[in-house]
């Protein structure tokens, strides 16, 4: 289930946003209408209920990791895949608020018993990770 607000400050973020503010409906569909679907995103608002930050996560097994590090495309089946790790899909923050997002997600992945959240930058090229542990 996808909630019409949650969907709506997406998009507004991805329009703020120069690397994603070009997606078209293939992108969408596949790297906000899916996490969001399945309830695999986080969005942060102000206190005027203004979006700041959006992640999206999924759990993709070694091989679906290959892939999206060899194509640069997330594949849509990795969301909801058997992999052990999670992985952070997209995330986009307004200007000062990277910091701030980061944190939030690491405890909402600790306290889910995760240790490690792993992400890849298709742009740069740049694969890394995160300790959750002590967040």
């Amino acid at each position: 289930m996808m909630y019409a607000h949650d969907y709506h400050d997406a998009l507004e973020l991805l329009k703020r946003s120069d690397h994603h503010k070009d997606w078209g409906k293939e992108e969408i569909t596949r790297c906000i209408e899916e996490p969001l679907g399945i309830r695999q995103y986080k969005i942060i608002r102000d206190a005027d209920m203004i979006p700041l930050v959006l992640a999206t996560w999924g759990f993709p097994t070694d091989k679906q990791v290959d892939n999206y590090v060899e194509s640069g495309n997330f594949p849509i089946k990795g969301y909801k895949g058997d992999g052990k790790d999670v992985w952070i899909v997209d995330f986009i923050a307004e200007k000062g608020y990277t910091r701030m997002g980061f944190l939030v997600l690491k405890k909402m992945f600790m306290r889910s018993g995760y240790r490690k959240a792993f992400w890849y930058r298709p742009e740069s090229g740049k694969l890394g990770w995160h300790l959750v542990r002590g967040a």
